[in-house]
């Protein structure tokens, strides 16, 4: 294997095992104030996707308001930035905007955060690197077993620093491309509210 090779190796691998990081959870209908910790976490600040049962008729009949006055002309928001409250008959989220938003808990289907793998690619190229930097490393550990070389001439304790380093070159090289990958690969955790009889997401959610 080229020198070069191993890096565009890793990323490419990495890359792979990083791909369709998308996870989906079910919190209640009215999420309880654990479950609205666990979203915002993972919204991280970040707007978050909505989705409703029925997008059209979310906020018919004055039953969304923003900041306290009644809001249907443009229908509700497709993003949000956090949820402040829920219980069952209203969810209080709050737009990027800065925009209080009341929605009825019964139209709002889920949402979807969206963040970035780092440390999941961090974990994925750190053992990713060792395994490609073993056979290396056992190439420059000297001898094989069948050669006899005299004691004084072995330099035991150089060949393991040598095989030590390469190793841990290739696991440290192999988890900063693996973190450079996810960062740049988004994860996507789907939070669907209620009924969890059948599995939804961002494909089948109506915004």
């Amino acid at each position: 294997m080229p020198l070069e090779s191993p890096i565009p190796f890793l990323a490419g691998v990495s890359l792979v095992l990083m791909g369709g990081c998308a996870h989906q959870h079910q919190v209640g209908r009215s999420p309880s104030t654990d479950e609205i910790v666990e979203i915002n976490r993972a919204g991280g600040g970040q707007p978050m996707a909505v989705y409703y049962v029925d997008p059209l008729a979310s906020c018919a009949g004055g039953t969304c308001s923003v900041s306290g006055a009644t809001s249907a002309s443009n229908g509700p928001p497709p993003e949000i930035e956090r949820i402040v409250s829920a219980d069952s008959r209203q969810l209080t989220v709050v737009t990027a905007s800065g925009e209080r938003w009341t929605l009825p808990t019964a139209q709002v289907a889920g949402v979807t955060a969206r963040g970035h793998g780092t440390l999941a690619g961090f974990f994925v190229g750190a053992p990713l690197g060792l395994l490609l930097g073993t056979p290396i490393a056992v190439l420059f550990s000297g001898p094989g077993p069948d050669v006899n070389v005299p004691p004084s001439q072995s330099g035991g304790g150089s060949s393991t620093g040598r095989v030590a380093g390469i190793l841990v070159g290739f696991t440290v090289v192999g988890a900063i491309i693996g973190a450079i990958v996810g960062y740049n690969t988004f994860t996507f955790d789907t939070y669907q509210l209620g009924d969890a009889s059948q599995s939804v997401g961002p494909a089948t959610f109506r915004r």
